[in-house]
């Protein structure tokens, strides 16, 4: 029995030891098996640095997906502002019992890619510019 238990925790260890490699983050501390304290950047000061491993996944490098820190907009410690530049799609959705209408939004500083499905009236009532295509 225990040379099981050995044998379990010496394949957690190196089940852990691969996780760690994924990330290409300093690894600060291991707080749990499952939890991992990381360094941020001075910019992400205000972020919480302890992190389920499940969350960090192997990364490949993609020029795409670099964002100018610089240029973003910071109202408050932690809100970030980025505008959306346009509406690709307007649909309507069933939610349960009731139909919705959704209009995917592509965001500043992001690709298509990663346009988002939001909330026609929200979207419409705060940047009513971008429904002209739809409108004309």
């Amino acid at each position: 029995m225990e040379e099981k238990v050995k044998l379990i925790r010496k394949r957690l260890e190196e089940a852990n030891d691969r996780q760690k490699s994924y990330a290409d983050v300093k690894l600060l501390e291991v707080v749990n098996p499952v939890a991992y304290r990381i360094a941020l950047p001075p910019a992400l000061a205000w972020l919480h640095d302890v992190f389920d491993v499940s969350y960090l996944k192997k990364y490949v490098s993609d020029f795409a997906h670099m964002i100018d820190w610089n240029s973003l907009q910071v109202q408050d410690p932690g809100v970030v502002m980025i505008e959306p530049i346009s509406v690709l799609e307007v649909r309507k959705q069933r939610l349960r019992n009731t139909k919705v209408t959704q209009c995917n939004v592509q965001w500043d500083q992001y690709t298509k890619d990663n346009a988002t499905w939001e909330d026609y009236n929200e979207i419409h009532q705060r940047f009513p510019h971008l429904f002209n295509v739809f409108n004309s």
